[in-house]
């Protein structure tokens, strides 16, 4: 009578889908003879372990999201310590740090800046880190040599300004008067304190500009820096 009933339950087990509670109740209550279960014993273990699979799958993608959201809070929080220079700093670093290439105009040695815009006290330390000056013309051949170089539309500090004294326009090199001024027509004219001194590839003279504005610059050095 048992064996009729071993019997019965591996047949309801063969004859359908076996659905959870199914598996369940034939793994345990049923006990086969060699060769008669094997097919079924196969499709059970074989739905245990898929199962198993899918159950160690979720719960490793659960982990997976869990550690990657891990480590982005920790690279956030690294960044966030390490010492990764602002835009001012940036900007001092590509001024003060790259090495520039003085070209001999005339007699003496010039640096026309090709991109990097400054203010005039920025064009200037600049110019000091890199072994020179803004630079300031001796006379009009001087001046017009360079100028010949310069971007037509751009426009660019030289060392020349009248801060200690409105009117009186000295070198950045000595504080001395400027040895040669060429100025646009109306200029100079001080409109909104405008005490340091540019010039301009598109137009033949000199314009006094305010000191804080951003633009090219022209270094001069007596000998090349190092």
């Amino acid at each position: 009578m048992k064996d009729q009933e071993v019997e019965q339950s591996i047949e309801l087990v063969d004859g359908f889908q076996m659905e959870d509670e199914g598996v369940e109740l034939s793994t345990s209550t049923t006990q086969r003879q060699p060769g008669q279960d094997g097919s079924t014993r196969a499709r059970v273990e074989e739905r245990d372990e898929q199962e198993d699979e899918i159950e160690y799958s979720g719960d490793y993608d659960g982990h997976q999201e869990e550690r990657e959201e891990s480590v982005k809070e920790i690279t956030k929080e690294v960044e966030q310590k390490i010492n990764i220079p602002n835009e001012d700093e940036e900007e001092e670093l590509s001024t003060s740090t790259t090495p520039i290439s003085f070209e001999k105009i005339g007699s003496r040695l010039f640096y026309i800046e090709p991109s990097n815009e400054l203010n005039w006290y920025e064009a200037e330390s600049f110019c000091q880190d890199n072994g020179g000056h803004l630079a300031a013309f001796e006379n009009f051949e001087e001046y017009q040599a360079v100028r010949a170089k310069i971007r037509y539309f751009g426009l660019y500090w030289i060392g020349i300004n009248d801060e200690a004294e409105e009117g009186v326009f000295v070198t950045s090199t000595s504080g001395e008067p400027a040895p040669f001024l060429k100025w646009y027509r109306n200029q100079p004219d001080s409109a909104g304190d405008e005490d340091c001194v540019q010039i301009y590839g598109y137009l033949d003279g000199m314009n006094d500009n305010i000191c804080s504005k951003k633009m090219l610059f022209i270094c001069q050095a007596d000998e090349i820096a190092n």
